[in-house]
């Protein structure tokens, strides 16, 4: 399991470099096609969302999954993923 001193230090990496253009050249790197075979399209929203909803599975506290996610406040995370149940949405996770 990652450690989430680890997955945020990542996430504050992450910012400095375009997520778009990195998450293309991943996806064509490792062979994935960016869209199957019913159109469902991989983009950065959908690894941010898979990321957010792995977080809130493994309970992550909250102020971890606003870090990862990069928002600037907790309410913000704590409102959109809070149907996700686990750690998003409580202070102390």
């Amino acid at each position: 399991m990652i450690g989430f001193e680890s997955t945020a230090h990542t996430a504050d990496r992450m910012r400095r470099i375009r997520p778009r253009s990195a998450t293309l050249r991943l996806l064509e790197a490792a062979g994935i096609e960016r869209t199957d075979a019913h159109g469902r399209s991989v983009d950065i929203h959908a690894l941010r969302h898979t990321t957010a909803t792995r977080l809130a599975r493994s309970v992550a506290p909250l102020a971890i999954t606003q870090r990862v996610l990069g928002h600037s406040d907790p309410k913000l995370t704590a409102r959109v993923y809070t149907h996700l149940g686990g750690g998003i949405g409580t202070p102390s996770g």
